[in-house]
């Protein structure tokens, strides 16, 4: 089973679920259940509802708090490496093949939460190609 998930929103839906469902939140953006279930869950932003950003559903999965709050039924979180897993194919590069490759400064699996919010991509190549490059 796949499950396609925009974790983003439940910084968006954390205090009306509190209000409206009290008990019962524990069941909202079950991400660590999927995952133990075996599901293979996939990053989505659900754009433009909510930004276009691989890097905002990574943390909201890892850390599930968009505010100073402590993170909301903490043990539905991703890790940071499942997370950045979930946001793509997952596929090995080999030598003479189409790669769509992003470059950065700073590792992502080690970085702050904030740090990771505010990542800058270096260089994207689509297809092998460079279209992108801020070096």
């Amino acid at each position: 089973m796949v499950a396609s998930v925009q974790p983003e929103h439940l910084w968006d839906d954390r205090d009306a679920s509190e209000r409206i469902w009290p008990g019962r939140t524990h069941r909202a953006f079950p991400f660590g259940a999927l995952r133990d279930a075996g599901a293979d869950i996939v990053l989505g932003s659900d754009a433009p509802v909510s930004p276009l950003n691989p890097w905002r559903a990574i943390a909201a999965a890892e850390h599930r708090s968009g505010d100073d709050r402590a993170p909301w039924h903490p043990e539905q979180a991703l890790t940071r490496a499942h997370a950045l897993a979930a946001s793509t194919d997952g596929r090995t590069l080999r030598v003479g093949e189409p790669a769509d490759v992003i470059a950065l400064d700073t590792d992502p699996l080690t970085c702050s939460t904030d740090d990771l919010l505010a990542m800058p991509v270096a260089a994207t190549l689509v297809g092998g190609a460079f279209t992108h490059c801020a070096i």
